[in-house]
């Protein structure tokens, strides 16, 4: 399952070479690089910035039903504040809410 892991091993496509030359120290969940957006800041570094969406529909290709995929990462992965280098997780708004 995804984690958040201080120095990852980046095994994948996704390119976090931006991020880190701004925070070597920038936390990375293993297992959520499809869902990675970029980057922002928080208390004057940079932190990761991860899709919310993008990361429960990884967690049911893992094998997990919507509601197991809502209920993990509620507890694991968004409530897991590990300090200033956590990232942040987006819940993108529907094109139709508001202008």
């Amino acid at each position: 399952m995804s984690k958040l892991n201080a120095k990852p091993v980046v095994q994948s496509m996704t390119d976090y070479t931006e991020l880190r030359e701004l925070n070597p120290d920038a936390l990375i969940p293993i297992g959520f690089d499809k869902a990675y957006m970029g980057h922002a800041e928080r208390e004057g570094l940079a932190v990761a910035v991860f899709d919310c969406d993008k990361c429960l529909e990884l967690l049911q290709q893992d094998g997990m039903s919507y509601e197991e995929a809502q209920e993990f990462f509620d507890v694991n992965v968004i409530g897991a504040y590990l300090g200033k280098h956590t990232p942040l997780f987006l819940w993108r708004k529907a094109p139709d809410e508001g202008s």
